[in-house]
C-alpha cells in the first residue's frame, strides 16, 4: 500500500541476523492503546511467532531487490563500518553525507520519554551483535534453524545450517 500510494518514495531496508533479532524482541515491552493512552505490558508474543515474524518482514522487503526505490542495509555492517554504510545510503536519499553524522554519542541526560533505564539517543553500536549465542537455548537456536535457517543462509549470515 505505501509503496503504490507514495511513487516518489524511496525505501530502506535494515537486515539484522534474525538470531540477534528474536533475542532483541522477545525483551521489549509491548505496548497497547489502553483508554486512548499507551500502555506497556508483557512481550505476549511466542518465540516461534517472532522467528515466522521476522522471517516473513524480511522476505517482503527482499522481494523489493533491484528496484531503483529500495535500499538495503545491513545492520551489522551499519554499526561495524558506519561510514561505507551511510556514504551509499545518503547518495541513495540524495543527500550530501556530512561528516557529523559519524560523531554520535550516548546521551543519558536528554531522553525523549521518562523510562526507568537511560535512553541512548543518537548512538550506533554493536553491543548487541551475536547476542543470541549466549541468549538463545540450545532449542531456541534449533527451532530457528528450522523455521528460518535457509534465510540466514540466503542472507549470508551462515553459510550452512551447522551452527
Amino acid at each position: 500500500w505505501i509503496w503504490h500510494h507514495f511513487p516518489k518514495a524511496r525505501f530502506v531496508h535494515v537486515i539484522r541476523d534474525g538470531r540477534d533479532t528474536v533475542s532483541s524482541m522477545r525483551t521489549h515491552a509491548y505496548r497497547r492503546l489502553v483508554d486512548g493512552q499507551w500502555r506497556r505490558t508483557a512481550q505476549e508474543a511466542t518465540f516461534e511467532s517472532l522467528v515466522l515474524r521476522w522471517q516473513s518482514d524480511v522476505r517482503r522487503g527482499i522481494a523489493r531487490r533491484g528496484e531503483r526505490r529500495y535500499h538495503e542495509v545491513r545492520y551489522e555492517d551499519l554499526v561495524g563500518d558506519p561510514r561505507a554504510t551511510l556514504e551509499p545510503l545518503f547518495d541513495f536519499l540524495g543527500e550530501p553525507f556530512e561528516e557529523r553524522v559519524l560523531d554520535y554519542r550516548t546521551d543519558t541526560e536528554r531522553a525523549r520519554e521518562p523510562s526507568d533505564a537511560p535512553v541512548r539517543t543518537g548512538s550506533i553500536h554493536g553491543q548487541s551483535v551475536g547476542r543470541w549465542r549466549t541468549d538463545l537455548t540450545s532449542e531456541e537456536q534449533g527451532l530457528f534453524k528450522r523455521e528460518a535457517g535457509t534465510l540466514l543462509i540466503e542472507l549470508g549470515y551462515e553459510s550452512n545450517h551447522d551452527w
